[in-house]
């Protein structure tokens, strides 16, 4: 273990510059975002795996917000991991998320397995004894660029212009199949609304301890489940109307309509129904 540690502190340092040099880290940078087409789609329809090695499907995330996150643990910016449990201890009771996608196509710095991850977070970087919040989701490695990028990113790359024209320097980079549109290096950042669509792409460095991305998450999450979604289905409408001629009725009988809609896992549970009418 002696020898050990000296080790992984000169790797630990070899992995931070290269992250340093991978990309854009000036002014400008710390301001980078874009605004996706909210015609796109919903994320809602993919699949991701978790860090067990379980499909899970991206629609338990339906009527809640996410920042969506790729990661690395030997990374500058692996420091942020200390800025997402304060920003989800604000915002997590208005059904905020984040989930992190660990990815090793940025000068290998996600170089372990996924049963390492979280000891990688945990010990490593940011390290001391750091624990994510129930709400912050960490899935399996992933690739985001390239020909086996993951679907999702395909997705999330179309729906959402890139933040700017610098890609970066390919001796960094541990994909094929280079576009300007791909993910600039770990921790681009996306706001993904109540429908799943993708609403803001932000570049890795535009984060000032949350600060800049929180702007944006308060505009999605200030948004009305109508508002965001215009064309509420007929069954969503009836519901409305009915919880509206009926809300004499339903202040009467709390104690009827009451339900518990949290799951055991953190996230909503079924909807609540309407109240079975009485003869």
């Amino acid at each position: 273990m002696v020898a050990i540690r000296p080790l992984l502190s000169i790797v630990t340092a070899v992995v931070f510059v290269a992250c340093a040099n991978g990309t854009a880290d000036d002014e400008e940078a710390k301001t980078r975002f874009s605004r996706c087409d909210p015609k796109a789609g919903s994320i809602h329809k993919f699949m991701v795996e978790t860090l067990d090695g379980q499909n899970t499907s991206m629609a338990r995330y339906a009527g809640n917000v996410l920042v969506l996150i790729n990661v690395a643990t030997f990374c500058k910016y692996t420091e942020q991991y200390r800025d997402f449990n304060p920003l989800l201890e604000r915002y997590g009771s208005q059904n905020t998320y984040i989930t992190a996608f660990p990815c090793n196509q940025f000068h290998l710095q996600e170089p372990g397995n996924n049963s390492e991850i979280l000891n990688g977070v945990q010990y490593v970087r940011p390290g001391n004894g750091f624990k994510p919040d129930p709400r912050l989701h960490i899935y399996g490695k992933l690739d985001v660029n390239g020909r086996d990028a993951h679907p999702m990113y395909k997705f999330l790359k179309n729906a959402c212009p890139p933040t700017g024209d610098l890609l970066g320097e390919l001796k960094y980079f541990y994909w094929d199949q280079a576009r300007t549109s791909d993910i600039v290096w770990n921790f681009e950042k996306f706001i993904i609304d109540r429908q799943g669509r993708p609403r803001y792409r932000f570049h890795p460095g535009a984060w000032s301890k949350g600060k800049f991305v929180e702007q944006y998450l308060v505009q999605v999450l200030a948004e009305s489940a109508e508002r965001a979604n215009p064309s509420l289905t007929a069954q969503q409408a009836t519901f409305s109307n009915f919880v509206q001629q009926n809300q004499d009725n339903l202040q009467a009988n709390a104690s009827d309509v009451k339900t518990n809609t949290t799951s055991p896992g953190g996230l909503p549970a079924a909807a609540p129904q309407p109240p079975a009418s009485r003869k």
